[in-house]
């Protein structure tokens, strides 16, 4: 066997499997960085991405309670309005409280135009 190794096929044959075995051995090594290496780079953007999905949900967040609170300030300035011209409807005389005149339907109308907003 000792001879088959050192005629020169056998020298040729461990040569190349020497060389398949370097060539094997720096394709696992490589393989192996390289799959690190896109993982380390698949966790930044995934965080990266997290970090902009949360931006943008504090965002909208930040929107929707600022429409919210418009609309209950408007919601107010209009029941104030509706109980200013309740009080003031009160204060007339029994026998006018029921009629309206024309400055209490522009009241109306304009109370109506303030809610269809």
């Amino acid at each position: 066997m000792i001879a088959a190794l050192l005629s020169p096929i056998g020298r040729w044959a461990v040569a190349a499997l020497i060389v398949l075995g370097l060539l094997g051995g720096t394709y696992a090594i490589g393989r192996r960085h390289g799959a690190a290496a896109a993982s380390a780079k698949w966790q930044v953007a995934m965080a990266a991405e997290q970090t902009r999905q949360a931006a943008v949900r504090a965002k909208a967040l930040d929107a929707a309670v600022s429409r919210e609170l418009a609309r209950a300030a408007e919601a107010k300035s209009l029941q104030s309005q509706v109980e200013s011209y309740e009080t003031q409807l009160a204060s007339r005389p029994a026998d006018s409280r029921c009629t309206l005149s024309s400055a209490d339907a522009a009241s109306l109308r304009k109370l109506q135009g303030d809610a269809a907003r």
